[in-house]
């Protein structure tokens, strides 16, 4: 059989206070799949990547995510994969995400392309589930591009919330690796009230600035109360960073995902960005991290055929 050759972007998980329910993807980074149909079964026969990665179909998200597609369309056939990586894992960019909506959409256009995009996330955070945790904030924006809020998980309910025209996203990534388990172990069992009440004002408003292309509406609320202060921890020079990003003229900084890569935000021109790109990453070199950095936007289209 043929193969096809599947792109699926990186995303920033959270966009600050919108912990498990906002997600955006992200222009330029993100991984590559190849695929063809077999007789039977799931077979991985080549990775290429920075980092190890498992080659056990049962504990890599792409062919996790390829079987659970098959498995809803009640087909016997098989899918081999090839796995290019563009992203690393504990990177906070929805490495396993990217991987995870690959597999799914290569399974599901190998075999007639009959599941819905509801049905896609589904496969694709069962795989996520296998290594991390039940969410659906990088599977569902990795899909569907844009920026997306996941109403619920189980069962999924996902709204589309489009993009903002003027947004650029200045993604830095120090040579870190922070991993999803450990980072939810910080976060607290209890939230105040106070905390509570804004954090839903933040998430809100995040959420109605994508609905209206507001990009002021959307950098005012930005402020994360509950995960960003104990999570930064894991994160050094993260405080430095911040500040330098906000100091050349971004309008906000938040910790993308899990961390430690760090998202900031801008409207002004691709040479602002660059301006706010350097100042991160000079921060981080002083305390010895060497990095990957981008100037970058929203991916409007999310996992396709390339």
């Amino acid at each position: 059989m043929s193969w096809i050759k599947v792109f699926a972007p990186a995303t920033v998980a959270n966009v600050g206070p919108g912990f498990d329910v906002l997600g955006m993807a992200v222009e330029g980074w993100g991984d590559t799949v190849k695929a063809r149909r077999t007789q039977s079964g799931i077979s991985i026969t080549e990775i290429i990547s920075d980092h190890p990665l498992p080659d056990n179909v049962d504990a890599n998200t792409a062919s996790i995510a390829a079987r659970e597609v098959l498995n809803q369309l009640g087909n016997s056939g098989g899918i081999e994969l090839q796995i290019k990586k563009g992203l690393p894992g504990g990177s906070g960019l929805g490495s396993s995400a990217a991987s995870a909506a690959a597999g799914a959409f290569a399974a599901n256009f190998l075999y007639g392309s009959r599941l819905s995009s509801v049905e896609l996330i589904d496969a694709a955070v069962k795989a996520e589930e296998a290594v991390a945790a039940r969410h659906a904030d990088n599977t569902a924006p990795s899909l569907l591009g844009g920026a997306v809020l996941v109403q619920s998980v189980s069962p999924v309910r996902i709204v589309e919330l489009g993009a903002i025209a003027s947004l650029k996203l200045i993604l830095v990534t120090p040579e870190i690796e922070v991993f999803t388990k450990e980072a939810r172990k910080l976060l607290p069992d209890r939230i105040s009230l106070k905390h509570t009440v804004t954090a839903m004002a933040n998430s809100s408003a995040v959420t109605a600035a994508f609905l209206k292309n507001d990009y002021d509406l959307l950098v005012s609320g930005l402020e994360d109360v509950i995960a960003e202060p104990r999570r930064k921890k894991l994160i050094p020079s993260f405080d430095n960073v911040k500040q330098a990003a906000l100091k050349v003229g971004a309008d906000g900084l938040v910790i993308s995902g899990s961390g430690p890569t760090l998202c900031a935000f801008s409207n002004g021109t691709v040479k602002q960005g660059e301006t706010i790109r350097s100042a991160m990453v000079k921060e981080f070199e002083k305390g010895g991290f060497q990095c990957q950095s981008i100037v970058s936007r929203i991916d409007r289209t999310g996992t396709r055929i390339f």
